[in-house]
């Protein structure tokens, strides 16, 4: 066991130099490829010739596995033009004289493969480190990368599911580059169909992951449809006041300039509700989207003064 020059190469031609120890596992090797390359670790394949190197295995026994004799590490001096280099000191490596330092020539091949088989995972755990991976990985805006993080809003585990969610905005190029120019991308109905789906999901912390879904893709160039804005507003009579308010936020995004009475006399229902929260969030999406001036807007308010609870009185 001693120290490793080890240089990693892509098929691009980038080249990373680390100085590792022997007993340095794959895995953790990986990681720090990570962190200088931004190349999700579930995503690396790394090739000693044609042989892929395993996870759980250090790189002194990849080296015994494949019986390869390294070769000495040239001079810093002799490395080609832009390459990249970091000197890794491994926990517990030998104290004393310094041993000859051998070179480790690595192929990296990256690829979403890995990630999206584990998307199916028995552990949630895994599923959820298997989401990140997949969406840092995966072509932007590709139907199949969408597909691949939908299907995961019918998971089991409700984490899963708030996170794939979360991930669906910035898979479309309009959310991930604001500052392209309008109507410059074709409009995907996938994501905003999705996330209106999951507004009905048993977990409250799924349907408030919806509604915040819903807000951001009003970042893109396309409205919402008036059924969007429907459902949004059953969401103000939601059994979680966390959900509640979260639709009066997003209704107040969804109202176009100016409001919308079709919106405002839909939040309008919920004032009747039994429950004084809900009548509170009714209120306060209505002085978020009713049409400035509008004398029925004006009316239900005035109503409201006389509720027999004080909270909705104050608001």
């Amino acid at each position: 066991v001693g120290p490793l020059a080890v240089r990693v190469r892509t098929a691009t031609g980038k080249v990373l130099e680390l100085q590792v120890d022997g007993r340095t596992a794959v895995r953790a090797l990986k990681r720090l490829i990570d962190e200088r390359w931004d190349a999700p670790a579930l995503c690396q394949r790394l090739l000693l010739g044609a042989d892929p190197l395993k996870d759980g295995e250090t790189l002194e026994e990849a080296l015994g596995r494949l019986s390869v004799d390294l070769p000495l590490a040239a001079a810093a001096g002799d490395a080609d033009g832009g390459c990249c280099r970091f000197s890794v000191e491994a926990a517990g490596s030998a104290e004393g004289g310094e041993q000859p330092l051998r070179e480790m020539q690595l192929m990296l091949v990256v690829s979403v493969e890995e990630a999206q088989r584990q998307l199916s995972a028995p552990s949630a755990r895994r599923r959820l480190e298997a989401l990140a991976a997949f969406v840092r990985a995966a072509p932007r805006s590709g139907r199949g990368t969408i597909a691949a993080v939908i299907s995961l809003l019918g998971d089991e585990s409700a984490e899963v599911r708030v996170a794939a969610l979360l991930a669906l905005p910035g898979l479309l190029p309009s959310v991930a580059a604001p500052a392209a120019a309008p109507g410059a991308v074709p409009r995907d109905d996938r994501v905003a169909t999705a996330a209106l789906e999951r507004l009905s999901d048993p977990q409250a912390e799924v349907r408030r992951a919806a509604l915040q879904v819903l807000r951001r893709l009003l970042q893109t160039n396309a409205p919402a449809s008036p059924e969007a804005a429907l459902e949004v507003c059953s969401r103000l009579a939601d059994s979680d006041g966390a959900v509640a308010c979260e639709a009066v936020r997003t209704l107040a995004a969804l109202a176009p300039p100016g409001g919308d009475e079709a919106v405002a006399l839909a939040a309008a229902r919920h004032l009747a509700s039994r429950k004084p929260e809900v009548r509170v969030a009714a209120l306060q999406a209505l002085a978020g989207v009713a049409p400035a001036s509008s004398a029925a807007t004006l009316a239900r308010i005035g109503a409201a003064l006389d509720d027999r609870d004080s909270i909705v009185r104050q608001e």
